[in-house]
């Protein structure tokens, strides 16, 4: 594991013609220093973390201005990482209050998918969540967070929670969202994000579909959500414990593309390890 200092955020105006609060940056540092924040590629869950942030400081840039210092371990091959259930987890995306959260990026900053936002959310019991990302080249993806379901229970729980008519609301509106989004060089994702309860342990699960169109979400709903539930059985339960899990869908079905542990070392299913190159030398079981 390789230990490097970085600042990764500032007061100051950045590339985006934006700048962070100071009340912000200090809220970073909070949670840098109590939680184990894991470090992606370019916003992309496609990749899972390269490292993760052992502390953070404020560091005065000059008058007025400030930035996060931090000290990161990146993840390199053939480390072995042991776990230590020293209190600090990983954070993650919760959905308890009933109601389905849509998190958009700059994909979705334009007049006709405002239009869809806006229509949508005076259709549905909706949360609207912005996430800025700061990327040369960031990914478009439309996040869907639905709710809390125990372990084994996401298929059946489903439209239990958001009723079948507004189902069928919202598919309408997201296939019009789609269609309506900015598409991007580095092009686009929709991740559907569930939280599933295992005893008193939650853990988020992300399934990634690389798709314009909304049958292809209908499709998973409908028809594959039950995959869902087979896989979070045989990976959520594993030790350390697993505190995410991220799942593409394949030609041949729903399969793992890689876990994080509470502690945001990434897992990865045996047959990836050979296939792919990675860094770290967790591993999860195979299906």
């Amino acid at each position: 594991m390789k230990l490097m200092k970085a600042r990764i955020s500032t007061t100051k105006v950045d590339l985006h013609n934006e700048c962070m609060d100071l009340s912000a940056l200090e809220c970073m540092v909070e949670q840098a220093n109590k939680d184990y924040i894991p470090v992606g590629i370019e916003h992309d869950p496609r990749h899972a973390p390269g490292g993760r942030i052992r502390k953070a400081w404020l560091e005065e840039l000059g008058v007025g201005d400030y930035g996060v210092m931090a000290e990161i371990e990146y993840f390199e091959s053939g480390d072995s990482i042991p776990f230590e259930d020293s209190g600090r987890r990983m954070p993650i995306h919760e959905y308890r209050d009933g109601k389905i959260h849509l998190e958009v990026d700059r994909s979705y900053d334009n007049e006709p998918a405002r239009q869809v936002i806006s229509e949508l959310k005076h259709s549905v019991d909706l949360v609207l969540e912005y996430e800025d990302k700061k990327a040369i080249e960031p990914i478009s993806i439309l996040g869907i967070g639905i709710g809390a379901f125990l372990l084994g229970e996401i298929a059946s729980g489903f439209l239990n929670k958001i009723g079948s008519d507004a189902w069928d609301l919202l598919k309408r509106h997201l296939g019009r969202l789609l269609e309506a989004r900015k598409v991007p060089s580095s092009g686009y994702l929709v991740s559907l994000r569930f939280t599933v309860d295992v005893e008193d342990h939650p853990v988020e699960i992300q399934v990634l579909l690389e798709s314009a169109d909304i049958r292809d979400v209908a499709t998973f709903f409908e028809r594959e959500l039950p995959q869902l539930d087979a896989l979070a059985r045989k990976y959520v339960t594993v030790r350390p414990r697993v505190r995410a899990l991220v799942v593409d869908r394949t030609a041949k079905g729903l399969a793992v593309r890689y876990a994080i542990r509470e502690d945001a070392v990434p897992l990865f299913p045996v047959e990836r390890l050979s296939s792919e190159s990675r860094r770290g030398d967790g591993r999860i079981p195979r299906c």
